[in-house]
């Protein structure tokens, strides 16, 4: 672990993210009540959780092929014959890559994971070209995974009391499967909401020229359309004391064992944080935030046990540390031109 120092939360901390999980643009005064604790001690907790890194960001969950993404793929690279110091320089140049959205150092199977996310096929082409260039004869193995879908499970590996929030989707999902209508005012709004979705109304409406009625109109307008389905937060779960592994599971092409699992991961284990569906070997990939490597594996037996004759093989790599951790490229970059 990185942070010498780790972050106690209390009651109205914990309260607190599991109401951003789901609602992170709520007003600090609708959150006091949601909670029911005074306005001032929320108001200072909450600024507390984002000083002291809990919160590292606040973002839109959005559907990358609203936005035009329409290719997104997971990237897994074995190296060889490099130091460490070597390696954090790699992974820090290619996390200055636009369209290499997530950038995780691994170990395990990989030492490194990377998230592309692009519009037209020569800008994956190309994307991919410089990965393999950048690592050169360290390279060992280069794992493509094309990405069926992206989806964030429980999430509250934090929460240690009785405490749950009804969230309503405002709009019954629909899968988008091509970019949605936008013009330039929107591109600007949804690149302002990628790096602060907790941006205010008033700064919003100046980054993108609009009055703050015509503003609000287009936020609604994103979520019926089921752009993005509803606002979050980052926590770094590290700084709690936590750390992040992967479970990579093949299930034969089970398509009823794949829901079954995503359903008891929501509903059972809380350390579930978010998983990949790919199209491949490994068909599910899942994240987890546990407090021991033994903790990991209880969970990961637990799940093996009820799922034995489904699950064919299996993998678990740890996540050394998140470099980047963008929630989607930006618009202006992938958005169709014509």
């Amino acid at each position: 672990m990185n942070h010498l120092k780790t972050v106690k939360l209390d009651v109205i901390d914990q309260k607190i993210l599991t109401v951003l999980i789901k609602n992170a643009r709520v007003s600090t005064l609708e959150l006091a009540k949601i909670i029911n604790h005074n306005y001032p001690t929320v108001l200072n907790k909450l600024n507390k959780l984002i000083e002291n890194g809990v919160i590292r960001t606040f973002y839109p969950i959005l559907q990358f092929p609203g936005i035009g993404v329409r290719r997104y793929m997971g990237i897994y690279l074995k190296l060889k014959d490099i130091s460490e110091q070597e390696q954090a320089k790699l992974i820090k140049d290619l996390a200055k890559n636009p369209f290499l959205i997530h950038v995780y150092e691994l170990e395990g199977a990989w030492n490194i994971f990377l998230l592309l996310t692009t519009n037209y096929i020569k800008e994956a082409r190309d994307t991919m070209d410089l990965v393999k260039q950048r690592c050169g004869e360290s390279l060992v193995s280069f794992i493509l995974m094309p990405t069926f879908t992206i989806s964030p499970l429980n999430r509250k590996f934090f929460l240690e009391i009785d405490f749950e929030v009804k969230h309503e989707d405002k709009v019954p999902l629909v899968h988008l499967e091509r970019h949605v209508k936008l013009d330039e005012k929107d591109i600007k709004i949804l690149d302002c909401l990628r790096l602060n979705a907790k941006i205010p109304l008033d700064d919003l409406a100046e980054a993108s020229g609009l009055q703050s009625s015509a503003l609000i109109y287009r936020l609604n307008r994103y979520i019926k359309l089921n752009l993005i389905r509803y606002f979050s937060i980052d926590i770094d779960p590290e700084v709690l004391g936590y750390s992040q592994y992967l479970l990579f599971l093949n299930l034969q092409g089970n398509t009823q064992a794949k829901e079954s699992l995503i359903k008891y991961l929501k509903e059972n284990v809380k350390q579930a944080y978010h998983y990949f569906e790919y199209i491949g070997h490994w068909e599910i990939v899942v994240t987890f935030c546990v407090k021991s490597r033994q903790e990991m594996e209880e969970i990961k037996n637990e799940i093996m046990n009820k799922f034995r004759e489904q699950i064919k093989n299996h993998e678990i790599l740890w996540v050394k540390k998140r470099y980047k951790f963008d929630p989607y490229p930006e618009v202006r970059l992938v958005y169709p031109k014509n």
